[in-house]
């Protein structure tokens, strides 16, 4: 396992993705099977060595759709799974919406507010907050 100074030097050449994001495939260096495939990112796995692409930094990715990841046997042979390793240069993030996510915190800023004002209910004011 790399020490922290060797962690912050590999972080630092992986620029596509990080813990928790939703990132997609767009290069699998097979037969394609893989691009398009939408996977979250779980964790950093560090340099592995691909024979597609030489020795990459390496994240941990799940599935979140049904399709899942195609990779090759040493002979050939073709297998699936939900979980696997993918390089960084691989992978591109998909960004949130920006404007979806402006709006929930709007919404619950105003939320805050209104929960802050004391309320009656006016079947039974014996329940209501005191002021």
């Amino acid at each position: 396992m790399p020490d922290n100074v060797e962690m912050a030097k590999q972080e630092h050449v992986m620029r596509n993705v990080r813990v928790g994001d939703l990132a997609i495939i767009v290069d699998d260096g097979g037969e394609k099977e893989n691009l398009g495939l939408i996977v979250k990112v779980l964790k950093f796995e560090g340099l592995i060595s691909w024979s597609e692409c030489g020795i990459r930094p390496t994240w941990q990715v799940k599935v979140t759709g049904a399709r899942l990841i195609w990779y090759e046997r040493c002979n050939g042979e073709l297998y699936q799974v939900s979980r696997g390793m993918w390089p960084d240069c691989c992978l591109r993030r998909i960004a949130p919406d920006q404007k979806k996510n402006n709006l929930l915190k709007h919404e619950q800023k105003i939320k805050d507010i209104v929960c802050e004002q004391p309320t009656v209910c006016p079947r039974t004011p014996d329940l209501a907050p005191a002021v």
